[in-house]
This record gives C-alpha cells, structure tokens and sequence, in this order.
C-alpha cells in the first residue's frame, strides 16, 4: 500500500500533493519510466503519431490542477520533440488543437456520430492516405490503418510455415532476415 511521503501521494498515474492547504494533482511518472513514445521517424501512420501528443495532453487536462497544466505541457512539449523526434511545430500545432477541443467539446460524446461501417486497410505510406479520404468521401465510411509487417503476420499460429518453406526441425527457434542485412533470432 502507498503512504504519503513528503506531503505527496502517487496514486494510478495521478500525482496528489497536499502540502498546502487544498490538494494538487499533476501527472505522475514512476522513478522507471523512460519518456519514450513512438519515434518520429518509425514507420507508423502520422495520425498514430499525433495521437499520442493528443492523448499526452489530454491526459494532462484530466489530471493537472490549473497551475500544474502549464508546467506539464512545457514537459509534454520537450519530451515529445527533443527526446522522440517530433517537429516541434507538428507538436505545438496537436497540443493546441487538442487544448481548443476540449474546450469545445469538454464531453467526447457529444462530437458528432461516426459512420456504422469501419473499414481496415494495411498502412503502406501515401497510397493510404488517398485511398482512406476516397473511401471517406465517396461512401462515407470510417478508415483506420494496420501495419502489414508484424511478426505474428510472419509466423503462422498453427506452427506451419508458408507452402512452399521447409518445417524448421529446431521446433520454436526463429530467424528473420531484415533488409539490412542483419537477422533477428528469436
């Protein structure tokens, strides 16, 4: 069980800090935790990446008391940029789009309804973005992305390999060559 320490008490990721005469709460981060997202430059969707910085902010206004919502967006900011990559217009651009939302809409419920048809198509860079806003303009559907390269794409779950490879004797030892030239062993 957690005890107070200091005046301050971490509970979930909430930070309280009753050392004055009303509690304050700001983002709490284990003494572990490594301020590492999704980099900049990995091959994920650009809405995942400024998903994150959305949700990093949101996150803050739920928590932080009024005082403690600057200082934890100036961290939001460096973090994002300087140790993830991130452009930092790209950064400042999502975090104050995402500040104006939730004052418009303070309730994410009361934004407007979404298509009933959800249609998932594999992230393969700028062909998607076309072929998800003709699915969204033409028949009005909602588009989300996956990734085709995963590792449980390339390993089948009922231990067969593709037709035409040889079974591996050595049983749950793998290798994936990558185009680096490089090999993963697992």
């Amino acid at each position: 069980m957690e005890t107070e320490n200091h005046h301050q008490l971490a509970f979930l990721d909430v930070q309280l800090d009753n050392s004055q005469d009303n509690i304050h709460t700001a983002v709490y981060r284990k003494p572990t935790h490594t301020e590492q997202y999704i980099h900049y430059l990995s091959n994920h969707h650009p809405q995942i990446k400024q998903a994150i910085i959305a949700t990093l902010t949101r996150r803050a206004i739920a928590i932080c008391n009024s005082d403690g919502l600057s200082q934890e967006i100036h961290h939001l900011k460096h973090t994002v940029s300087a140790l993830n990559g991130y452009p930092k217009q790209l950064v400042e651009k999502t975090i104050r789009k995402t500040l104006a939302s939730q004052q418009k809409y303070p309730n994410p419920r009361s934004k407007q309804a979404s298509s009933p048809i959800l249609v998932s198509i594999a992230y393969l860079g700028p062909i998607s973005h076309q072929i998800s806003r003709l699915l969204t303009s033409t028949a009005k559907l909602d588009v989300t992305f996956t990734s085709d390269r995963t590792l449980k794409n390339m390993l089948h779950a009922n231990g067969k390999g593709p037709i035409e490879s040889t079974p591996n004797p050595r049983g749950c030892v793998y290798e994936i060559a990558c185009n680096c030239g490089d090999k993963y062993i697992g």
